[in-house]
């Protein structure tokens, strides 16, 4: 790549090129490594991410308690895997952030499989492989963009798959979707002394009405229509983003000698901020709001994909119990969750299976402007009655 593609300003204006998608083809179907934030599952890794997920559960935390459940000690959240990717680009080929560089990128959907519960002491390592390229030629933030599609692995050392994750991107040309503007006109959400207190008073008392805990939830106990009590995640502020980082770990968010030799390996992840005249990654135009204008999105920040799937698992959990188990779970990225924003997480039981045990649940997240966010369906494996 030339210099003068590596310089941070072009990001504002890039556009998707041919070259840029022959390139990406030629990705298809070949397996790379997935840098890694934490490599080993331990008692500390899990209670990080637990935190920056806002999950109190004593699954993830109390060893007494885990020991006693039946799962027969420390387990990790479903979505934990996130922190077994998400590591420092440096010195991996092919690295997924070399895809269609500088064009913007949104995430659009996930699906997980996974196959067991994750304890404590085990290796885990992730495989992941470009899957599918769609062209678009218009569509809701204008121009041309493009679906991309991956596969990742999650495996022990001894080759076994604990869990897999389709990942779909939606990437868009910057200058298009912010001469298109969807959604500048959204106002940011302001809270009153009435509005902080009900937050306050819904999360008091939420762990008691929500989580499920020692208590099975019996499949023949959960009819078809049961609706689930409320989650709330939220007010979105820049102190829970940087909470949900700590635990997940952000290989683009590094600083000093560390951040340029990321951004030296991985050159289409250079934006120069418009307003500060300084170097970042394209990780942060979640927080920096020079820089989240110039995707179209109002000046504040928004929240990562990864994260709303993290909260819908979070809900999930609490839900079903310590005897349930989540087997997948597919979310459908609605509409960016912005600065200040509150989600509320709401689920039906929607179908049922008597020869596995398992139901599915239609979860929907809601803004303050009772917009939907997101949506996802959930297969939950659940005990039987003696």
């Amino acid at each position: 790549m030339s210099e003068t593609m590596t310089r941070g300003e072009e990001f504002a204006n890039a556009t998707i090129t041919e070259e840029m998608l022959e390139a990406a083809r030629e990705r298809i179907g070949r397996a790379r490594p997935v840098p890694a934030w934490n490599s080993t599952i331990t008692k500390d890794t899990i209670w990080h991410f637990a935190m920056g997920v806002g999950d109190d559960n004593p699954l993830w935390w109390d060893e007494d308690y885990a020991e006693r459940s039946p799962r027969g000690g420390l387990t990790a959240p479903p979505c934990y895997l996130y922190s077994h990717a998400h590591g420092p680009v440096l010195a991996v080929e092919d690295a997924e952030e070399l895809i269609l560089p500088n064009v913007m990128a949104l995430w659009a959907g996930e699906r997980w499989e996974f196959k067991r519960h994750l304890r404590v002491g085990e290796n885990i390592r992730s495989e992941s492989s470009l899957t599918d390229l769609t062209v678009h030629e218009g569509g809701s933030f204008g121009g041309r963009s493009v679906t991309q599609t991956s596969t990742a692995h999650y495996k022990t050392d001894a080759g076994e798959v604990v869990a897999e994750c389709k990942h779909i991107l939606k990437r868009f040309n910057r200058g298009e979707t912010r001469a298109r503007g969807k959604y500048l006109d959204r106002p940011v959400a302001k809270w009153t002394v009435a509005d902080r207190d009900r937050f306050e008073a819904h999360y008091r008392q939420e762990a008691r009405l929500m989580r499920r805990g020692a208590e099975p939830r019996y499949f023949e106990d959960t009819p078809v229509g049961e609706k689930t009590p409320t989650m709330l995640k939220g007010p979105l502020t820049r102190s829970n983003l940087i909470g949900w980082q700590m635990g997940i770990g952000l290989g683009l968010v590094a600083t000093n000698r560390m951040m340029y030799a990321i951004l030296d390996a991985t050159p289409g992840t250079r934006m120069v901020n418009p307003d500060l005249g300084c170097v970042d990654t394209w990780a942060a135009p979640h927080w920096e709001p020079a820089l989240c204008r110039a995707q179209g999105l109002p000046g504040e920040g928004y929240d990562h994909g990864c994260q709303r799937l993290s909260w819908v698992a979070h809900f999930v959990s609490d839900w079903m119990g310590d005897h349930g188990f989540l087997r997948d779970l597919e979310i459908r990225l609605l509409r960016p969750n912005i600065i200040n924003d509150v989600t509320w997480i709401n689920g039906t039981v929607v179908a049922s299976d008597p020869e596995t045990g398992a139901v599915t649940l239609d979860i929907v997240t809601t803004n303050q402007l009772e917009e939907t966010t997101s949506r996802t369906r959930a297969t939950v494996e659940l005990p039987r009655k003696p």
